[in-house]
């Protein structure tokens, strides 16, 4: 017993110190009852109820707005925050439908399901001028690193097993889920400069810039300017609806779980590794330079906005204009054949302890590797379980440049489950990530 506790100890004091930069939608639902949640987490797992399920879930970021929770999905949400935190702001969801079957040999799954992740990134210079009042800016020109965006969507089918008749004990667990993967959309969007310049009553007249971004996808399809319609021929517009590349690819979770004693487990997961083609692509570039800068023909006054508007409000319609300026008034630099985006994998090592059959603890500590940068991710879970139909989890898991964050869930039902939880409460950010889930065991 006092191994197991030391075991513990070492954990909590370790956690802290993890900071993960693109962190898993499933840390809400660690360690609780949710089937799919824990197969998402861990390709072994065995569902202990039901020989057919079938599952709908989804793990998005949601913000507040007038009290009501709303799915975050505009770039210009992730950009606020990443304006206000003073860093990149990292977003990820899944939507999903689930299927298994438990046999004799082992458990059978497949999920179709929407994954997607993005990146938005604000020069902290643009920070420093949203909290300037707008006459000290009148007549300036003010140079900032401007604004930068990644995007990878793809649609997913997840083919998995998993079963624990390797060993007579039936004490190790192993699974695997292979994974076939259409992109929808792809953009990486790097800045070079944008300079502001403001008029003598301290209002935002004139953008001079430099952007260079990679696109394919929903978000690819250009056409050249037409002189008839106002634009210039030596341009590219992008055409909403437009269909840009398209991309396969492919994936593959693995996961063991073994159960040292009754009351003692431990895990290892290593999930995404894959990636996605794309049959073309298109680099582009949005360059005003500074001796014709971009005039805006309604100026948009720094500082005016709706009185009830939050200051992260004020800065989105600060910024819209420009934003708009980047994502649809472009010159074609050239055309990419192909083009190889990865996943963002994860590895995870996880201990479970259920020291009584209501009481249950769970630790993850891992790595993820996204756009190329290895980055630290951990977790603690603390699942209630006083009845057969009703399950509690309360989280702990680490944050990019913090000291961690909590969350919490709940899974009602033993046969039909509905599972609600939310992660990154009592932190000082606009978003919480959300899991919604509904499954039936048959």
């Amino acid at each position: 017993m006092k191994t197991k506790w030391s075991i513990w100890f070492v954990v909590l004091a370790l956690l802290p110190s993890l900071s993960a930069y693109a962190q898993s939608n499933s840390f809400t639902m660690l360690g609780s009852l949710n089937d799919f949640a824990a197969l998402d987490l861990n390709a072994s797992h065995i569902p202990d109820r039901g020989t057919v399920l079938v599952g709908l879930g989804s793990s998005i970021d949601v913000r507040s707005q007038g009290g009501i929770l709303s799915p975050e999905l505009s770039p210009f949400w992730g950009r606020s925050n990443s304006l206000v935190l003073d860093r990149p702001d990292v977003k990820s969801g899944k939507i999903g439908l689930d299927l298994g079957v438990n046999t004799k040999w082992g458990f059978f799954s497949y999920q179709l399901s929407f994954n997607w992740i993005g990146e938005y990134t604000a020069d902290p210079a643009i920070r420093t001028l949203i909290q300037t009042n707008p006459t000290q800016l009148a007549g300036k020109h003010i140079q900032t690193g401007g604004l930068g965006e990644y995007f990878l969507g793809y649609q997913e089918h997840a083919m998995g097993f998993s079963t624990d008749r390797l060993l007579s004990s039936r004490r190790l667990k192993v699974g695997a889920r292979f994974k076939l993967l259409h992109g929808f959309d792809y953009r990486d969007s790097k800045p070079e400069y944008l300079t502001l310049g403001f008029d003598v009553k301290g209002g935002l007249s004139e953008a001079s810039l430099r952007y260079t971004a990679v696109r394919t996808g929903a978000t690819g399809g250009f056409v050249p300017g037409d002189p008839k319609q106002g634009e210039a021929a030596d341009r590219y517009y992008r055409m909403e609806g437009m269909p840009g590349g398209r991309s396969t690819g492919w994936g593959i979770d693995l996961g063991v779980e073994y159960e040292l004693t009754r009351d003692l487990s431990f895990g290892l997961a290593l999930n995404d590794l894959g990636f996605l083609v794309w049959d073309r692509a298109v680099e582009v570039e949005a360059n005003w330079p500074k001796e014709s800068p971009y005039h805006f023909v309604n100026n948009s006054r720094w500082g005016e906005s709706k009185p009830n508007d939050s200051h992260v409000d004020k800065a989105l319609l600060r910024l819209k204009q420009i934003d708009d300026l980047l994502d649809n008034d472009l010159i074609l630099k050239r055309h990419i054949s192909s083009l190889r985006t990865w996943l963002s994998a994860h590895f995870y090592l996880t201990s479970t302890y259920k020291p009584m059959h209501w009481l249950q603890f769970k630790a993850l500590a891992g790595a993820s590797l996204y756009r190329s940068k290895a980055n630290w991710e951990g977790a603690l879970g603390l699942v209630l379980q006083p009845t057969k139909w009703l399950g509690i989890t309360v989280t702990y898991s680490s944050v990019p440049f913090a000291r961690g964050e909590f969350g919490a869930g709940v899974v009602f039902g033993k046969y039909l489950q509905v599972a609600f939880g939310l992660d990154g409460l009592g932190n000082s950010k606009h978003s919480v990530r959300s899991y919604i889930g509904v499954h039936v065991r048959i």
